[in-house]
């Protein structure tokens, strides 16, 4: 269990500071991301080229739009959403294009 781990890392049982524990289904995230069928990953990256085909986390008409998160790049899972946040504040502050 993840709790588990997050406590023997920590050193402290953080168990009885958790409030609300939520489990959702992928009907549950479709319907509150609009996330088709509840997908993780966002688009169908099932293709070696669909991974190099992700979208840019600028928007290209809005200059002032930007994306994050596991469906823009780098790509998928907690690790790479995170690094698409940290690499998007990077291009903001750097007033890349």
């Amino acid at each position: 269990m993840i709790v588990n781990k997050i406590s023997a890392y920590l050193k402290i049982n953080i168990e009885p500071l958790i409030r609300v524990e939520e489990m959702l289904t992928p009907i549950d995230v479709q319907n509150r991301t609009g996330s088709y069928n509840g997908s993780l990953y966002g688009e169908n990256q099932n293709s070696f080229a669909a991974i190099f085909n992700r979208k840019k986390n600028q928007d290209k008409k809005l200059k002032n739009l930007f994306y994050v998160g596991g469906t823009v790049r780098p790509g998928g899972g907690m690790p790479l959403a995170a690094k698409s946040g940290i690499d998007t504040a990077n291009m903001i502050l750097n007033d890349e294009d």
